[in-house]
């Protein structure tokens, strides 16, 4: 990808994700991968008459239409750290100053972030809003003080 490639880049990440999500699958494990923290913000129109889909992906798809699979978060970021390689004064220049990476992988992984965010501005991904709950709420408790009276209820 050319130094003038940004919006580029982000388009195609934008089609990835968008696209059929597909997930990696350790067979051997018998372990799933999955997307984790972004969806997409629009559901997507899943045809169910389309004989072209699996079965299985499907039915996957009608029950989750904003899944973003880990394969495609995966090419995402492979794709990035080309960018990376090809670009590292384009990314450093995007990347905030408070952004303190010291290596490849940290600076791949924090542009990667920082791409996922301008396609949250964009409306294209989110934050799962379950995930997000969670990250935002926090209960907090006052275990400091002592009751000294004795009140029956």
């Amino acid at each position: 990808m050319r130094v003038k490639g940004y919006k580029k880049l982000i388009t195609t990440v934008g089609k990835i994700l968008g696209g059929e999500p597909q997930d990696i699958i350790d067979e051997e494990e018998g372990l799933v991968y999955v997307g984790g923290l972004w969806e997409l913000v629009h559901p997507r129109h899943v045809d169910e008459s389309d004989e072209a889909l699996a079965p299985d992906l499907k039915a996957e798809l009608l029950e989750n239409p904003r899944k973003i699979g880990s394969a495609n978060l995966l090419y995402v970021q492979n794709m990035i750290e080309k960018y990376w390689q090809d670009n590292p004064v384009v990314i450093t220049k995007k990347l905030p100053p408070t952004s303190n990476v010291v290596n490849k992988e940290e600076c791949v992984k924090a542009f990667t972030t920082h791409v996922l965010d301008e396609l949250v501005q964009e409306r294209l991904v989110r934050i799962i809003p379950d995930i997000k709950r969670k990250q935002v709420f926090k209960l907090v408790v006052d275990n400091t003080e002592k009751e000294d009276r004795n009140v029956a209820i």
